[in-house]
């Protein structure tokens, strides 16, 4: 299960980019680029939770099935 990232790795590195972008500490452009980074993370999350709902109706469906 070691695709790209793990979803925990990703939700992980979400929280620490916000906890960056609350804290004020960044300049407008910093902000810019973090912001971005989340969406790209939030992006890959949303396929990732799609995979394993697909993966699990699979296997729902094969159980039912026997």
């Amino acid at each position: 299960m070691n695709k790209e990232k793990t979803l925990q790795s990703n939700f992980q590195a979400l929280e620490s980019l916000a906890k960056e972008l609350e804290s004020g500490d960044l300049d407008i452009e910093e902000s810019m680029v973090k912001f971005k980074q989340g969406v790209s993370l939030i992006k890959e999350c949303q396929k990732q939770l799609k995979e394993a709902k697909n993966e699990f109706v699979r296997l729902s469906e094969e159980l039912e099935k026997e």
